[in-house]
């Protein structure tokens, strides 16, 4: 039985859960936010490219189309460290580390070179769009608004002092044209930052709803435990009780009357044993043996983790010894499904077939790797099934996991079948 839960590792930890099972909500969500931001960083440098003015100087070309490349590059390589700060789940915070620093460096002095060249083109700018957007994911929510307000000053600001530079003449209508443009790409740098925005803040609450889900299901396996506890509780508190007593008031018969001591310590002997006995049993059994208090605590467990779950059991008479190994099946299933699932429905069903018990667990929460890290539990369970004349398969389809025992109506038929 593998009740026992180590604590889940943090979002960032090498041995993430949500890795360890496959591809979940999750992890996709993080692929497909580093996806789009890749995306949008590589066709703002190629369009960067592609809307170079030919006239511009060859050299200057040259020198430009190196930085253009380097400032995405720097981009792409950044979205793996927002990625990272997102799954943090908290806002991220403190300095800035070198390689926002380098990209922001990078695409300032591209749009420098670019906007003090005698034939200016705006295309130059774009990576500008790109780092400010990436930088402000990183850097603390106080600060945006100035990193935002900072890169508009720097970009109008270079264009002026590039044209002073470039000593290109004033035209009125080149003019008007040009604030067109500076309009236009400060709004860039508006939308571009509030679209990356939108994906970290999709995948922030991803990230939250996923621990979220993690302490429910830790929440459900303590409060098991703790139900596990009181039953303990409640069935040694009274022998416990009766062995002090008992064991005082032989002790004060030792001396006066030894037999009536003796008698004492023997009835001592018979209380232990019984609570060896009852102890083994809520340690075998858990909390009960039968099979449909058993589908009622599992129901209760599993809604308390958020998962909707509906229950369906035989009216017909189930043998003790069947009855034990049905109820382990459940509460093994409910077990494997808190810890390496992350279903948001599950069935219980127990059904008599014939002349046998069929029981099914099935849940929507099935992952790749499921089946590598459920322990020992269901091997335990299959041995046990065994035992009687029974089987324990599971199976993995479309998503759904469904364990299935099969198991015969009594032991004696087990024992004609084989």
């Amino acid at each position: 039985m593998s009740a026992a839960s180590a604590p889940h590792p943090g979002p960032l930890d090498s041995g993430d859960p949500a890795a360890r099972r496959g591809v979940t909500d999750l992890v996709r969500g993080r692929r497909y936010t580093a996806w789009s931001l890749w995306f949008v960083n590589l066709s703002f440098g190629l369009m960067q490219l592609v809307l170079a003015d030919p006239r511009t100087e060859p050299q200057r070309m040259l020198v430009l189309s190196t930085l253009t490349i380097i400032t995405t590059a720097l981009a792409c390589a950044l979205v793996s460290r927002v990625i990272r700060e997102m799954a943090q789940v908290t806002a991220p915070g403190g300095v800035l580390r070198p390689l926002p620093i380098a990209l922001m460096v990078s695409a300032l002095a591209t749009w420098v070179i670019g906007a003090s060249s005698s034939v200016v083109a705006w295309n130059w700018a774009l990576t500008l769009t790109v780092a400010t957007g990436m930088v402000l994911c990183l850097v603390p929510v106080a600060a945006r608004f100035w990193v935002f307000l900072g890169s508009v000053v720097l970009l109008v600001g270079i264009f002026a002092l590039g044209a002073v530079i470039a000593g290109r003449p004033v035209d009125l209508r080149a003019t008007l044209s040009d604030i067109t443009l500076l309009i236009l790409l400060s709004m860039g740098l508006v939308l571009l930052p509030l679209t990356y925005a939108s994906l970290i803040w999709s995948l922030r609450v991803l990230e939250r709803m996923d621990r979220a889900r993690r302490m429910a299901s830790d929440l459900a396996i303590a409060r098991e435990r703790l139900r596990f506890a009181t039953d303990l509780h409640d069935i040694q508190g009274h022998n416990l009780q009766v062995i002090a007593l008992k064991s005082e008031l032989a002790e004060r018969l030792l001396e006066r009357d030894p037999a009536a001591a003796a008698a004492e310590l023997s009835a001592i002997r018979t209380i232990s044993r019984a609570a060896l006995e009852d102890t083994r049993a809520v340690v075998n059994n858990y909390r009960t043996v039968t099979v449909a208090v058993e589908a009622r605590g599992a129901a209760s467990v599993l809604a308390s983790a958020g998962i909707d779950c509906t229950v369906s059991i035989t009216d017909a008479a189930i043998p003790a010894d069947i009855g034990t190994v049905l109820a382990l099946a459940i509460r093994e299933a409910t077990t494997n499904l808190l810890r390496h699932a992350q279903p948001t429905r599950a069935a219980i069903t127990l059904a008599e077939v014939g002349g046998g018990f069929l029981l099914t667990v099935e849940n929507d929460g099935a992952t790749r790797r499921r089946q590598e890290n459920a322990g020992t539990g269901l091997a335990g369970l299959g041995e046990r099934a065994a035992a009687i004349g029974g089987t324990v398969a599971g199976e993995r389809q479309n998503g759904n996991f469904t364990l299935t025992v099969r198991v015969p109506g009594s032991i004696s038929s087990a024992r004609e079948q084989s």
